[in-house]
C-alpha cells in the first residue's frame, strides 16, 4: 500500500511531452513496468509484471480512443481483441495530446479504478490477456504520429512486430523516461527518506544480533524479516559479507560463520511505498586491527569528500574524483574497483551514475544518489561505507541517519 499521498501524473506527463518535443519525437510507447508505474502513479494497481503498455502523444489534434468516437475519460474502454478483429474498435480521437493506458485483462479493473480523475484513458481488450504487439502497433499508427519512440527495454520480437507495422516511423530510445525519473519530486524524496529511516532502524536491530558463530545468511535473513515486519521488503538481495568475502563488492550472503576479528560489510535497503533506499556499513567483530582501522578511516574520508563535492551543477565524474583522490593519497586507489554511486528511486539503480566515465552529466536539484567508496583486498577483507543523499543548490542533504564511526561489536 502507498502512503496515501498520490503523486500527480499530470506533471510527469507534461515533463515527458517536453522531453519528446526536445528530442523531435511525436509519441512514446511505454512498456517498461517501472516507467508505467512512474508515469501513471497507479501504484496500487500495477506490479513488476509485463502485460501493460501506455501510449503518449504530444501533438494537438491527435489521440487514441474507443472507436465509437468518445473523448478521453477515466472509464475503461473496450478494444475488441477477438481473433481476426485486430484493433478495429480503436480509432483516432480529437484529444490534445493523448495519454492512453492499454491494460492487460488481469489488471483492467484495478487500473480503471486508479485512472479515475487522471489524464489517462484506459483501453481494455474484451478477451485475452491484452492486445498483441501487432494490435498495439495498429493502434499507434492510427494516431498519425510520424516519429514514435519505442523503449529499448522492449523484447526484440515485440519490437520487430511493431516496427514492421509502423513502416519506418519507430525510433528506439534509451533512458527517455529514466532521465525524467532521475529528478525527484518532493513527495518522492520523502518516500525515499521513509524507506531509508526504516533501513537505519533495521541496521540498529541487526547489529545487536551479530556475534561469532552466526552465519552470513542468518544475518541477512534477520534484516529481511525486520523489513517485512515493518511493511516493506528488501530492495535488492541483502549483502552480508564477512572476512575474506568482504573483498567481493557484491558478495552473496552464504553459510560462512562470523569469526572474531572479522570485518563485516552489510549492504541493504528497503522498498517501501514504491521507493527504495540503499546503505552500507562495515563493522568489526571485536576490536579492529590497526590495518582494518586504516582502511576504514581512509574509506570514511573518501565518503565525506564525495558528499562534500555534491551540489547542483557539479559533474558526476568530478564527484567521483573527489572521493577517489582521497584513496589515491592513501595508496588505495587500485583497491577501489567501482564507481562512487548511483541514483536511487523506484529502482535501486537509477540515474545519475556517479563514476569516472560520466563526464557529461551535471547534477540537478532533486537527484537522489548513493556515495559508496570502498576498498577490497582480494582474499583478505573489504570496507565500504555508503550514504544516500539528495542534491541541493548548495550541497547534499544526507538521508542516511546511521552514524559512521567504526562499530566494534
Amino acid at each position: 500500500m502507498t502512503s496515501g499521498v498520490r503523486l500527480e501524473p499530470k506533471t510527469r506527463l507534461e515533463r515527458l511531452r517536453e522531453r519528446l518535443l526536445a528530442e523531435g519525437l511525436d509519441a512514446l510507447l511505454v512498456t517498461d513496468p517501472v516507467n508505467l508505474a512512474y508515469l501513471t502513479s497507479f501504484d496500487d494497481a500495477l506490479d513488476a509484471s509485463a502485460g501493460n503498455a501506455a501510449f503518449v502523444t504530444v501533438a494537438v489534434g491527435t489521440g487514441i480512443g474507443p472507436g465509437d468516437g468518445a473523448g478521453t475519460g477515466t472509464a475503461a474502454a473496450n478494444a475488441d481483441a477477438d481473433a481476426g478483429s485486430g484493433a478495429a474498435d480503436v480509432a483516432v480521437a480529437t484529444d490534445a495530446g493523448a495519454a492512453v493506458f492499454v491494460a492487460g485483462i488481469l489488471y483492467a479493473e484495478a487500473v480503471a479504478e486508479a485512472a479515475a480523475d487522471t489524464p489517462w484513458e484506459v483501453l481494455v481488450p474484451k478477451s485475452g490477456t491484452g492486445l498483441s504487439s501487432a494490435e498495439v502497433a495498429e493502434m499507434i499508427a492510427a494516431s498519425g504520429a510520424q516519429r514514435i519512440a519505442i523503449e529499448d527495454t522492449l523484447a526484440y520480437r515485440e519490437y520487430a512486430e511493431i516496427a514492421a507495422e509502423l513502416e519506418g516511423r519507430a525510433v528506439v530510445t534509451s533512458g527517455l523516461v529514466a532521465g525524467i525519473r532521475a529528478v525527484k519530486e518532493p513527495e518522492e524524496v520523502e518516500r525515499i527518506a521513509r524507506a531509508q529511516r526504516l533501513t537505519d532502524n533495521a541496521f540498529a536491530h541487526i547489529v545487536g544480533l551479530i556475534r561469532p558463530g552466526v552465519t552470513e545468511k542468518e544475518i541477512a535473513l534477520g534484516i529481511d524479516v525486520f523489513l517485512v515486519r515493518h511493511g516493506a521488503q528488501a530492495a535488492f538481495p541483502t549483502i552480508v559479507a564477512s572476512g575474506r568475502n568482504a573483498a567481493k563488492p557484491h558478495a552473496v550472503a552464504g553459510g560462512r560463520s562470523i569469526q572474531k576479528g572479522d570485518l563485516i560489510t552489510l549492504d541493504f535497503g528497503a522498498r517501501l511505498d514504491g521507493y527504495c533506499s540503499d546503505m552500507t556499513r562495515t563493522v568489526s567483530v571485536g576490536a579492529a586491527s590497526d590495518h582494518h582501522r586504516e582502511l576504514y578511516h581512509a574509506v570514511l574520508a573518501a565518503n565525506q569528500a564525495g558528499i562534500a563535492a555534491i551540489h547542483e551543477g557539479a559533474y558526476a565524474a568530478a564527484v567521483d574524483s573527489a572521493a577517489r583522490s582521497v584513496l589515491a593519497e592513501a595508496g588505495l586507489e587500485d583497491l577501489f574497483t567501482h564507481g562512487l554511486g548511483h541514483g536511487v528511486g523506484r529502482e535501486v539503480h537509477e540515474l545519475p551514475v556517479l563514476g569516472p566515465k560520466n563526464t557529461s552529466t551535471p547534477l540537478e536539484c532533486g537527484h537522489v544518489a548513493t556515495v559508496e567508496p570502498g576498498v577490497y583486498e582480494p582474499g583478505v577483507c573489504g570496507v565500504r561505507i555508503e550514504d544516500l543523499v539528495v542534491v541541493g543548490k548548495e550541497g547534499a542533504r544526507v538521508l542516511t541517519g546511521t552514524p559512521k564511526d567504526l562499530i566494534e561489536l
